[in-house]
Formats: C-alpha cells, structure tokens, sequence
C-alpha cells in the first residue's frame, strides 16, 4: 500500500511522468497535491542556480517548475503544518478512545 502512495507522490513531482504544459488533467492534479514537486522545483532551481537565464527559463518551463521559489516555499511550509496538524488530530482522537 505504502508503495502505491509513492508512486501516485513520485506522478505529481514529475519523477514518473512529464509534469510540464502537456500534462493529463489526472498528472496537473496530482502536481497540486504532491509536495515532491514543490521540492523538486526548488532543487532543481538550487542546481540552475548561476546559469544563463535563457538555459534556466527553458529547462525549469519544459518541467512545468513555473512557480518560484516563494510560492514553493510557501506551500511546502503549509503542508507541512497541515500533516503535523492532522497528525496531532489523529493521536488525540486516539487517546481519547483508550
């Protein structure tokens, strides 16, 4: 089971499957909901980082990494919050059952 999470995170980073403009709707749906491809587009940028802008525009848009490092970093940082929230959510709701 866990496994087939991985695969369906690894589809929505672009690892697996073209992220970039001609996506299926399923792919551009898992890119919202997987926070691989908000790291991969702030990695990727961290390796172009230097490089001609030219090179960097054409290499980043044929990945569909079109978001920046702001938004990335921003809803990396809200997901993460989400996950230890619902994480506590569950324990608590847990605890009270024992």
């Amino acid at each position: 089971m866990m496994f087939q999470v991985l695969t369906c995170y690894y589809n929505g980073s672009g690892v697996m499957v073209n992220a970039g403009p001609d996506a299926t709707h399923f792919t551009k749906f898992l890119t919202y909901i997987s926070p691989l491809r908000y790291l991969n587009e702030l990695g990727m940028r961290l390796m172009l980082a230097g490089r001609d802008e030219h090179v960097k525009d054409y290499v980043l848009s044929g990945f569909g990494f079109t978001w920046g490092i702001e938004t990335c970093s921003l809803l990396i940082l809200t997901y993460i919050i989400i996950a230890i929230a619902l994480g506590m959510f569950v324990i608590n709701q847990r605890a009270k059952s024992f």
